[in-house]
């Protein structure tokens, strides 16, 4: 299904500039790692790694990007002590967590565990996720549930974690920002924005400043709560986060993610050039959300 969709956007979509293919979401089902707790693919049923994958991309003049957060350690690895941090041989993966720090689960060995910042080897563990997956090329990283982290609160949902700070929040963007360098673009996502955005703006490339794109459609775009609230998402849809974030955006700042929206949603092409037009006015990442298989 990956290969038919990269050759889709090769075939279609590369002689106009979109180069890069990027997966998303629902990683609970990567649990084989490498011997320093770093998942090999995106997902165990795949028959090749991400460099297998860069090396397709490549031949057809694209590029690899990453859905991952480099704080998010699996439970294979919690289980597995002869899993070692890089550079820190003295230190098991398994103890960069605390007690029932978890993300999330969907079922028996396919956990997710936040990293705590504090421990010995968690900046070795986070600086060498991120400088692992550029040395495979990957130029590209979109990091998740940052809001999370930051609070152990989600949207609408109450309390889903452990709070671990802003000052845990700070480092672990300080650490990846870091060991991405001028190399990598980090893509910052649910990230609560406090402070206008001031640790996202020190630490990274990209904002997502609407809520997910979902089933999209109309109503994704422009549709929704209309007013500002000072948690993610702070505003619903793109039409007002690249309003509310203007402020925010353009060179020496940071890029408004309206996240993707997918063309097979919309009710008319009319409805389509809006949405795309609001993507290129707003300097967004422009993203096609659909596969080979709904595009239509």
């Amino acid at each position: 299904e990956w290969q038919a969709n990269i050759d889709w956007l090769a075939r279609e979509y590369a002689p106009f500039g979109y180069t890069m293919a990027n997966t998303d979401g629902w990683v609970e089902w990567s649990t084989r790692t490498t011997p320093n707790g770093y998942v090999i693919s995106y997902n165990d049923e795949w028959e090749h790694d991400w460099a297998y994958w860069k090396g397709y991309l490549e031949q057809r003049g694209m590029e690899l990007g990453v859905y991952y957060n480099p704080l998010w350690v699996t439970e294979s690895s919690m289980r597995d002590r002869s899993k070692k941090v890089l550079g820190r041989p003295d230190v098991a993966v398994a103890d960069l967590v605390a007690d029932g720090d978890l993300f999330s689960t969907k079922g028996a060995g396919l956990g997710l565990y936040w990293l705590d910042v504090a421990r010995p080897g968690a900046k070795e563990y986070v600086q060498g996720y991120v400088r692992y997956f550029a040395a495979l090329g990957v130029r590209y990283l979109r990091v998740d549930v940052l809001s999370w982290f930051e609070s152990g609160t989600g949207a609408g949902t109450g309390r889903v974690g452990v709070a671990h700070g802003r000052e845990a929040y700070d480092t672990a963007l300080r650490w990846m920002d870091e060991a991405a360098g001028e190399d990598m673009m980090l893509s910052l996502v649910m990230p609560h924005l406090h402070e206008d955005a001031k640790v996202e703006l020190r630490h990274g490339d990209m904002v997502r400043i609407n809520a997910d794109a979902d089933r999209g459609g109309w109503a994704r775009l422009s549709g929704g709560r209309q007013s500002y609230q000072s948690v993610w998402p702070n505003w619903h849809n793109p039409f007002c986060g690249f309003t509310g974030w203007s402020h925010r955006a353009g060179r020496g700042q940071l890029i408004l993610d309206g996240d993707f929206l997918m063309p097979s949603t919309f009710s008319t092409d009319e409805e389509r050039k809006t949405m795309m037009n609001l993507m290129v006015i707003a300097g967004s990442p422009l993203t096609i959300g659909d596969t080979h298989a709904t595009i239509g």
